[in-house]
């Protein structure tokens, strides 16, 4: 049965998380045109990650990964620090802003976690709620929420319809100041020999699951090398991190990567700038700088497509379509969440070849997925 004070609740939830995540969508944009014509932000990349380990250890415990919202049990909720919701709005922008490759939903989820805490709702029935509904808005496509929420929990009925109206509410504000949307639609045109897109899917969907294996596993060790008890192993590699971005080949893989995908959907895209995104993101987002690795996963999945494509003679738009949300599916195990994305931006005429894709990369990608189990 439906609660009005949980309507209520939502609807507040909803309202809040979009005036976050469109004030923090608007510093990205002032970000993204800083570092179009400027590099000195990398010297502040040291300092920063000193600071925000920092604020982790001496603050009460919050969140700052959608990991993290996901283990969160009652206990922990109830000392959440009520100033993670200002600590994440700056320690995420400033992630970004040092030149960090990490994503934007996951300090949209940890937004959503935020508001949850300062409303005092119980974690227990509003933790899919507050999950689905952030990332949905970070999204800016609300019934994704209810894709989203089947795929990481089991819920009610009622909590799903919650995270949906929590969705719709946030993606209306967010709207409201105009920015401009995630990706815009791209037609795709068939025009694939059946046998040359078969073998390129299975190539891509094989080349993608152990992709996100080999992701997992460089993530797992790096968070064994930065445990707090280890702090010069953390401090030695932000360092090492920092002298490469200064390399100019590493320019276009500094934080922000909705460029990149732009000169990907023209068919620009090389080797050595998927394996310089894939390495500077799975040290970023593992050495404890605050965001997530959706933006990011999308221009590994859509490159690596998109480069593969002429080897097989398939049309670069169609293996965009495949490879765009490839390798987000892979790290979270999020197939129907991948699937629906796709079909928001490239339409559903060719769902068939991007369900059997999807579906080969998830029974590719192992056991592990990044959005639930954090080393």
């Amino acid at each position: 049965m439906l609660s009005i004070r949980n309507l209520f609740l939502t609807l507040i939830l909803g309202l809040i998380t979009g005036l976050l995540a469109a004030g923090f969508f608007k510093v990205l944009f002032l970000i993204q045109d800083f570092q179009s014509h400027q590099t000195m932000y990398l010297y502040l990349m040291p300092v920063l990650w000193i600071v925000l380990r920092w604020i982790k250890q001496n603050t009460s415990y919050f969140p700052t990964t959608v990991s993290g919202v996901h283990k969160s049990d009652d206990l922990e909720y109830k000392y959440w620090s009520r100033l993670s919701i200002p600590l994440n709005f700056v320690g995420a922008s400033l992630s970004h802003f040092v030149g960090a490759s990490v994503g934007r939903e996951g300090a949209v989820v940890v937004f959503a976690s935020g508001v949850g805490r300062l409303l005092g709702l119980d974690l227990k029935y509003f933790k899919p709620i507050l999950m689905a509904a952030g990332f949905a808005i970070a999204m800016d496509h609300p019934w994704i929420a209810l894709v989203f929420i089947y795929e990481m929990f089991s819920t009610r009925i009622d909590q799903k319809l919650f995270a949906v109206l929590a969705a719709w509410v946030g993606c209306l504000v967010l709207r409201s100041f105009q920015l401009p949307a995630l990706f815009d639609p791209i037609l795709v045109v068939h025009r694939n020999d059946f046998w040359d897109l078969f073998f390129f899917v299975l190539i891509l969907s094989l080349s993608v699951g152990y992709g996100s294996r080999l992701y997992k596993w460089i993530f797992q060790k790096i968070k064994t090398l930065t445990h707090p008890k280890k702090q010069w192993g953390g401090f030695l590699l932000v360092v090492v991190l920092t002298a490469v971005l200064w390399l100019p080949e590493f320019k276009s893989v500094h934080s922000l990567s909705l460029t990149s995908f732009e000169q990907i959907k023209n068919g620009i895209v090389s080797e050595q700038f998927l394996w310089m995104k894939f390495l500077i993101t799975v040290v970023s987002v593992a050495i404890g700088f605050w965001g997530g690795d959706f933006i990011p996963s999308v221009v590994l999945g859509s490159g690596w497509a998109v480069w593969l494509a002429p080897h097989f003679k398939v049309d670069p738009q169609m293996a965009l379509m495949l490879g765009a949300f490839s390798f987000f599916a892979a790290l979270n195990l999020l197939k129907w969440t991948a699937f629906f994305l796709t079909l928001s931006v490239f339409g559903s005429e060719h769902f068939m070849w991007l369900y059997f894709c999807l579906t080969l990369v998830k029974s590719f990608s192992g056991n592990v997925s990044l959005y639930r189990h954090e080393p």
